[in-house]
């Protein structure tokens, strides 16, 4: 195993990892970033620095199923005598260790609360399969992911008490030496562990002397206030970062040997803590901020869960559209135009960056009546496979929609054999397991995703300075609390696009991340919609039974040309437009997308139930 000491860089991880193993009930670490940077290499190596020494590190295979994790039915001894006993899992190996998962991302989410659980409470509890039995798991939990190949659900990257993203920025004198000591450890790994044996027995050491100091640490109440004070600014989500931080400031003023908590303690840890938490972002960040998986980094080290902030430092030092900010006065000379690449996607307009009323705007949207689904009234080919349900159960093997194919279920949903009633019936009847296998009723995944892609252009204000995206886009949010559906916000506008919010549960109050938004520049719808189709893609492959459902809310005043994409699951253009003299754009864009159509004017006419318009009936 490579020494933990002998890994180049990384010392903001390293740290989180030496927290983590000074106070387990900090609920673990998960760490993100691109392949190659020591993820797992690290995570391995903390296995020599457990305080057990029986203590191991136990990883966790993608392909681990429920029975596995937790335990199952111990069918050698079913079989053999016919008594019921309990076949402990891996949490069982992993108790006094350290419980290792790569790729957490790729895990089924009900597995990742599962095993999240039982590490937050130290107790593995089984009632199943005809068992009721429970067993100490107390373990550390290390997980590590790359955020190119999935997103881990912003419910469970909360369970994880500390995130540290990484990225590959290392300078040439690192890279020469990180090469040079994998060189060394590949030719003789015997000789290189002894090398760095001094250096991980001291490291070893300093762990011991913290934790015996660590249950004496105190920390004042004027630095528990800063923290309460502080969780309120990041806008995190009940009271679990305010018991991570101070029990990460505690575990590190006990590595710096030192029995009263400081104030550089709470500042060493509060990105780890915060960093996948907060929902609105520090006040140091306040430009541009990167796109998923950028290694641009906030001032804690790593990039915010949310970004719901699109500033424009730069539009008054580029070139200004043909249009005003309204988007509306001048649709002939918009229309004049030739259409281009996108050269001018991230031009502003002639006001810069406008903000959004304090209040939004309604318009005349006070009735808004949303239907309950789309109208589908296109013909039924021969062939073509049967529709989603609206939970999103297909009723065939598989549903194709633009050429891309979903499973039925995923291998996790498949049916489950239930051995307690395999065996008993077996026993009663008399007749072979093979002729009485029972099996467990199939799971489900009923979730629901509203994706929203909102424009944020300058033409997004009207001559009014009423701003009618606000107010459909507060609709929606609103709506899909009620319904109790996740949603993830894209905002595009301006120079680039850019998360405003990760797939979470629907916000039971949209003012704050509706106050945030600012309106200004062009409108790079290409772009917008390409992001969006491909994290789409990769969620419908993960989770192939959740419902997805997306709304393109834009008034279609984009230079850029679109072509038809493969959609993962249900789009709906939103036209927006409030010109004198519409120019029409939404309804092409829906047509080439072969989405539905739908309009503001007439969901504020009330006129909700005739406001869908069938791809088969539209006309570019």
């Amino acid at each position: 195993m490579f020494p933990f000491t002998a890994v180049v860089g990384h010392d903001r991880l390293k740290t989180a990892l030496i927290l983590a193993t000074l106070d387990p009930r900090l609920g673990g670490v998960l760490i993100s970033g691109p392949r190659g940077t020591a993820k797992s290499t690290l995570a391995r190596g903390l296995a020599e620095l457990l305080p057990e020494q029986d203590a191991r590190l136990v990883t966790l295979p993608l392909g681990t199923s429920e029975e596995q994790l937790i335990g199952t039915l111990d069918l050698e001894q079913a079989l053999g005598n016919g008594s019921l006993a309990f076949q402990p899992g891996l949490l069982h190996r992993a108790h006094h260790g350290a419980l290792y998962i790569d790729e957490v991302n790729l895990l089924p989410d009900t597995l990742v609360d599962q095993l999240l659980d039982v590490a937050a409470s130290g107790i593995n509890r089984i009632e199943r399969d005809g068992i009721s039995h429970e067993h100490p798991a107390d373990f550390l939990l290390i997980g590590t992911m790359n955020p190119e190949e999935g997103e881990l659900r912003p419910q469970l990257t909360d369970r994880f008490g500390l995130f540290m993203m990484l990225d590959d920025t290392f300078d040439a004198e690192q890279r020469m030496t990180i090469v040079e000591r994998r060189l060394a450890y590949d030719r003789n790994p015997d000789a290189f562990r002894a090398e760095w044996q001094p250096r991980q027995q001291a490291l070893r050491t300093r762990l011991d002397e913290a934790r015996s100091r660590l249950p004496t640490v105190q920390l004042p109440a004027m630095l528990a206030r800063e923290i309460a004070e502080r969780c309120m600014q990041a806008g995190v989500e009940g009271v679990r970062a305010d018991l991570c931080w101070q029990r990460a400031a505690l575990a590190h003023a006990a590595w710096q040997q030192r029995s009263m908590v400081e104030q550089s303690d709470l500042d060493a840890v509060q990105a780890l803590v915060l960093d996948h938490r907060r929902t609105r972002p520090p006040e140091s960040s306040a430009s541009n901020p990167p796109d998923e998986g950028s290694s641009t980094h906030s001032a804690g080290g790593a990039p915010e869960r949310q970004r719901p902030t699109v500033e424009r430092p730069d539009l008054d030092q580029q070139q200004s559209r043909n249009t005003d900010a309204s988007g509306a006065d001048h649709p002939q000379e918009h229309q004049a135009q030739a259409p281009s690449q996108g050269d001018d996607s991230g031009h502003a307009g002639d006001h810069g960056r406008l903000e959004a009323p304090a209040t939004p705007t309604r318009v005349a949207m006070a009735e808004i009546q949303w239907p309950s689904a789309p109208r589908r009234t296109a013909p039924h080919h021969a062939g073509k496979p049967p529709a989603a349900d609206r939970h999103g159960a297909h009723a065939g093997p598989s549903a194709t929609r633009h050429g891309v194919e979903t499973p039925r279920c995923s291998s996790f949903d498949r049916p489950r054999i239930h051995w307690p009633r395999t065996l008993m019936s077996a026993v009663r009847r008399q007749r072979p397991l093979s002729e009485s296998l029972h099996h467990h009723p199939p799971r489900t995944n009923s979730s629901t995703l509203q994706c929203l892609l909102v424009d944020t252009s300058a033409s997004g204000i009207d001559a009014h300075g009423a701003t009618p995206i606000i107010a459909v886009l507060q609709s929606l949010l609103e709506r899909a609390y009620r319904s109790r559906h996740e949603v993830m916000v894209l905002g595009f506008g301006g120079n680039g696009c850019h998360w405003l919010l990760e797939p979470q549960r629907a916000p039971r109050n949209p003012s704050p991340l509706l106050s945030r938004l600012h309106f200004g520049g062009g409108t790079p719808l290409r772009e917008a919609l390409a992001t969006a189709q491909q994290r789409l893609a990769r969620m419908a492959q993960r989770s192939p039974a959740r419902h997805l459902q997306s709304w393109l809310i834009t008034d279609g005043r984009s230079r850029d040309t679109i072509d038809a994409l493969a959609w993962p699951g249900q789009l709906t253009v939103l036209d927006t437009e409030q010109a004198r003299v519409p120019l029409g754009h939404c309804r092409h864009i829906a047509a080439t997308l072969k989405a539905e159509y739908i309009t503001t004017r007439a969901l504020s006419a009330g006129s909700a139930t005739n406001a869908f318009i069938p791809s088969s009936e539209r006309h570019p």
